[in-house]
This record gives structure tokens, C-alpha cells and sequence, in this order.
């Protein structure tokens, strides 16, 4: 969870759902590649300093923007972006 192989979202009923880092549902086939890529990226936006909820928050903005598609320089440019809009 940590290291961004595995995300746990919750409701207020306390149900569980587990996502790979692509943010498809654990369990169901996920692309090794883009888990890798997702993963790394968050590591490097952690290594930059940002909060683990925030680089979280920020990847699952990508996912929701383009898809879970691209190369980590891609993801971590548009991540870094939603992470920095409206900061100077």
C-alpha cells in the first residue's frame, strides 16, 4: 500500500474495494506494464516531496483524465500538473 502497488478505497458503510495502481479492481487483468508505470510514478511524486494522499489523489486524476495509458514521464508531467495548478 505504501509503495503504491495497492490502493484500498472505503465507504462509510466500511466496504473495501482494492485497486492495482492503473485503478482497474484487484483481481481482474491488469497490465503489468502499466501497474509498473503507475506504481513508479508514484514513488517519484513521493520522492518530490508530496504527501502520500496527494500523490494518490493526483494519480487517480491522471486515471480519470487519459486512462491509465503512457510512459512514466507521461503520467508524472500530468500528475506534477494537477498537483501544481493554481500554486505559483
Amino acid at each position: 500500500i505504501h509503495d503504491g502497488f495497492l490502493l484500498v478505497e472505503g465507504d462509510a458503510d466500511g466496504e473495501l474495494t482494492f485497486r492495482h495502481p492503473d485503478g482497474s479492481v484487484y483481481g481482474t487483468d491488469a497490465s503489468p506494464q502499466v501497474i509498473s508505470v503507475h506504481a513508479a510514478a508514484y514513488g517519484a511524486l513521493r520522492q518530490l516531496g508530496f504527501r502520500e494522499t496527494e500523490s494518490k489523489q493526483a494519480l487517480a486524476r491522471v486515471r480519470s483524465l487519459g486512462g491509465p495509458c503512457g510512459t512514466l514521464e507521461e503520467v508524472i508531467k500530468v500528475a506534477l500538473a494537477e498537483l501544481t495548478t493554481g500554486t505559483s
